[in-house]
Order: C-alpha cells, then structure tokens, then sequence
C-alpha cells in the first residue's frame, strides 16, 4: 500500500526515500502506475505482444520481439514509463522477472511455427546482475521448453549501467547459450563505447535513425559504419520501418534485419494463431520471393 502521505496533487512523491524506498532524487510519478506495478506484481499477470523481426534478405520470418503492454484501469502505460518507474522504486527485477515470464508463457501458445523462432525479450541491465533473476531464468526456460539459444535479452537503454561490470556479469548466461542485444544504438547510453565492450550478438538501430534514411547521407554513412563493426549484417536490426524505401536502403547498406509497422504491428497470441506465412507479412516488398 502506498500512504497517503506520499500522495500529493493525484501523483506519487518519490523524494526523500518515504514508504521503505531508500533511492533519493526520484521523479514524480503517477499514481496510477506504481498502482499497475505492484497489481501486476502481486496478481502475477502482464499483458504482452510480439511483434516479428523479418530477414528481409532472405525473405523469410526471422524472430519476434516480446513487448509489455502495462495498465490500469483499462487504459494503457508507456512501457518506458512502467519500467522507469519500477526502477525507481527498486521494483525492476521482479517485473522483469513477471515479463520474462509472461513471455515465455505465452509463446507456447503460439503455432508451432513460430514458437521454433528466437524471441527477443527486453530487460534491465540491473536485473541480470540480480542472483534471484538468473535462478529464476533457468527455471522459465525450462518450464517453457525454451532453448537458452532462443532467448535474446534486449537491454532497455533508458537505464544507465557500467558495461564493464556488465560484462562480466554476462558470462554465466552467454555460457548458457543467452544471446545479448543492445537497443535504441545510436542514442541514449547504447554509445559506441558500450558496444565495443559488451561485445552483443545483435544491435538494434534505433528508429530515428531508420525513418527517411533514403533521404539522409549521414544516416546511411552511420549505419554504415556500424555495420562494418559488426561481424555480419544478420546482426543488425532496422527498427521502426514504416516505408518500403527505408527497407531497401538498409537492404543495400547489407542490414539484413528490419522490424517495424511496414511488416506488422505488434499482435496479441491470439492474432498470431490466425495468421500463415504468406499472409503474416506486408508482401508488397519482395525480392523475387515470397516470406515464410
């Protein structure tokens, strides 16, 4: 329960470390979302969705992204705000072990088809520092039926962490199998200097850098040069492609990867159960084949 005297004007005061929450210089935040946070926490209920990652090369599906979709009392949360929030409050990791849960949790109900998929889940540099959350890992994956090869832990970039300690905090997990994504690069603490050191399995460009790319030199000549750093384009993701041109220019840059409204929306299970291949996907871009 949050006392009343940390309620002030309809938001949550977070100054001063009230309520048993020790973390000093806390933004205001609304009450309706430490509310959804600790419902979700104590009812152990999270809504998500995926949405795909498509090898646009290739043609074919190649992965898909688990997002949170926080509420309360109907009305939906920004993710970023939930989980900014849930940090603050020192509350990250067990949401992200609710997320994490959900997630895995609900790919089995996907078609087979698309559970053989890796999926991309997003998580907070804290949490995978956090002895209790990689318990609790091996233990989803294996009530989940999940191949630790499968699993790509997307790191949430709005969280500031040292790399370097980081990385070696990785160790355990990557000798699993766990694969490791750096989100939003190019803005935010997903710096140059965080790649070099945590060393990812794949990159995700962040999607200012992504619209109108056909139409920016600079952009092209950055992503270039991230391409370069990585070892493969099947390593980089194109985010938030909403123009066929944004898709093949990245195409032509030799990013493999692209995710964002141009192939689909992200979709509850139950939308997925409804979809095929030749349907699943904006099959207006091709290349001389067709997605599957």
């Amino acid at each position: 329960m949050v006392q009343d005297s940390h309620i002030k004007n309809g938001k949550i005061s977070l100054g001063g470390g009230g309520g048993g929450y020790k973390l000093s210089n806390r933004p205001n935040i609304p009450t309706s979302v430490l509310q959804s946070i600790l419902s979700s926490i104590q009812r152990g209920q999270l809504d998500v969705v995926f949405q795909p990652i498509v090898h646009h090369r290739k043609e074919h599906f190649f992965a898909y992204e688990s997002l949170s979709r926080p509420q309360c009392e109907g009305k939906g949360i920004p993710p970023d705000v939930w989980f900014q929030a849930a940090y603050e409050y020192q509350l990250s990791t067990e949401i992200d072990r609710l997320a994490l849960s959900m997630s895995l949790k609900k790919r089995l109900e996907l078609p087979a088809k698309w559970q053989s998929k890796p999926i991309f889940v997003n998580v907070s540099p804290h949490s995978l520092t956090e002895r209790a959350y990689l318990e609790e890992l091996e233990h989803l994956l294996q009530e989940s039926h999940c191949p630790p090869s499968q699993l790509i832990f997307e790191m949430i970039e709005y969280i500031a962490y040292d790399p370097k300690t980081l990385f070696e905090m990785l160790r355990p997990l990557r000798s699993l199998g766990v694969r490791i994504a750096l989100d939003d690069m190019g803005v935010g603490h997903a710096n140059l200097s965080t790649l070099v050191i945590l060393e990812p399995d794949f990159i995700k460009i962040d999607r200012s850098l992504i619209q109108n790319i056909h139409l920016s030199d600079r952009k092209q000549r950055l992503l270039s040069h991230l391409l370069c750093y990585m070892d493969s384009g099947e390593q980089v993701i194109a985010e938030g492609v909403e123009k066929i041109e944004e898709v093949q220019i990245t195409q032509q840059l030799g990013i493999d990867l692209s995710q964002g409204y141009y192939w689909a929306r992200p979709m509850a299970v139950e939308d997925w159960a409804m979809m095929t291949p030749s349907t699943f996907l904006n099959t207006s871009y091709s290349i001389g084949g067709q997605v599957n």
